[in-house]
């Protein structure tokens, strides 16, 4: 009895390899990644508060975009302008005077 061998042929690896699967196991990877690094820079920062004298022409959100260079991840300028809103009880950001007080939210990374 004559016996019939079947060579099996080994695929390459990048043949065997479900694409579909890693690109998907990639993904979520990177979603995950990104994830992390914006929760751990969300607590980065601190926010301090300065004096200034609002001058002529002066709006409150030309005063905060000023004195803000560093701007936590996911915040803009309407945040600081309404955190001075809060801070200085101001019900109208256009009802400030020349001569007022504010004080002006201003972040920082720790340490800094």
């Amino acid at each position: 009895m004559t016996e019939i061998v079947i060579a099996l042929k080994k695929k390459a690896i990048w043949r065997r390899i479900h694409w579909r699967n890693v690109i998907t196991v990639l993904t979520i990877a990177a979603v995950v990644a990104v994830f992390l690094l914006w929760a751990i820079s969300l607590h980065n920062y601190e926010i301090k508060y300065i004096k200034y004298e609002v001058k002529k022409d002066d709006s409150l959100i030309e005063i905060v975009r000023q004195k803000n260079d560093y701007t936590p991840w996911g915040w803009d300028s309407r945040d600081f302008v309404d955190l001075t809103m809060k801070k200085n009880q101001i019900v109208n950001p256009s009802s400030i005077q020349p001569g007022d007080i504010l004080l002006i939210p201003v972040a920082q990374k720790k340490g800094q």
